[in-house]
């Protein structure tokens, strides 16, 4: 037997002998990370049920935090369906938000959570710039305020104190075609938004004076002002211009203004006014 023979075997005992050694050391490893593993699912597992299923987290306060006389936190929980004790973790607040999002007066609404026992609400509120009226029969009238985008979102009460523009020559048919005119009505209602808006912005003297906007198909938009609404024709938009040339005109006929029955500005090099003892060309 040559000598290093016997080295050759320390060698090779050496080295299982490490390997041995490192495998051991894996499986503890192993071992180790599947009971932390174990144990952050258990205490998961622990907070879920504590949080979901069982009753120490109730949904014992509701806070909405801008309330009004639309949009209260009592109306809110009605509207909700909400009942005493519920679990907050338990509310999907996506789902909660797109109700609220249903709601006649709510234009957008942040939700959030607060543990352990609180609901938030933060809501924009719609704000009413007209009230638009549509006669569908001699005795059937529909009257529902406008925002700010043209949209119709809530009947107005019989007991109504708002004091807002009136918007008319409109019919609920016309929105509720499957048609392209469905569309076109609604931009002309966004358009009358607008004019109430102009009118208010450009038209000095008059700004207080417009209690009603009309929409006909062929003559386009009046405007009624005074308390005795007379007619102004307006013509095609933009409208600043006529609202301004209006203002002049009204102001130049000082106290003849009372006898006015119209006023059309539909033509840019002249205007017509109607009711006093002659046609006159301004």
């Amino acid at each position: 037997m040559w000598p290093f023979n016997g080295k050759k075997d320390n060698v090779r005992k050496a080295e299982e002998a490490e390997r041995q050694a490192r495998s051991a050391t894996l499986r503890r490893q192993v071992l180790s990370v599947a009971a932390s593993l174990t144990l952050v699912f258990g205490v998961f597992v622990g907070v879920y049920k504590i949080c979901c299923i069982s009753d120490s987290f109730g949904l014992a306060k509701f806070i909405l935090v801008n309330p009004s006389e639309n949009v209260t936190t009592a109306h809110i929980k009605r509207f909700l369906d909400l009942y005493p004790g519920q679990n907050i973790f338990s509310v999907d607040l996506g789902e909660m938000r797109t109700v609220l999002l249903n709601h006649h007066w709510i234009a957008d609404v942040r939700v959030t959570r607060v543990p352990p026992e609180t609901i938030q609400l933060f809501v924009i509120e719609r704000i009413p710039v007209a009230i638009l009226t549509m006669t569908e029969a001699p005795d059937h009238r529909l009257s529902y305020y406008v925002d700010k985008t043209g949209t119709p979102f809530s009947p107005v009460p019989e007991d109504n104190a708002l004091e807002l523009p009136e918007i008319s020559g409109f019919t609920m048919a016309g929105f509720l075609n499957e048609s392209g005119q469905t569309k076109n009505l609604s931009g002309k209602l966004l358009e009358a938004v607008h004019l109430i808006e102009t009118a208010r912005d450009k038209a000095g003297i008059l700004s207080d004076r417009v209690h009603r906007i009309h929409f006909d198909a062929a003559k386009g938009y009046s405007i009624f002002i005074d308390s005795d609404n007379k007619q102004v024709l307006m013509g095609p938009p933009p409208y600043g211009e006529s609202l301004r040339r209006l203002t002049r005109i009204m102001a130049g006929l000082g106290e003849k203004r009372d006898q006015i029955e119209a006023i059309d500005l539909r033509e840019s090099e002249f205007t017509v006014v109607t009711g006093l003892h002659e046609e006159d060309q301004i």
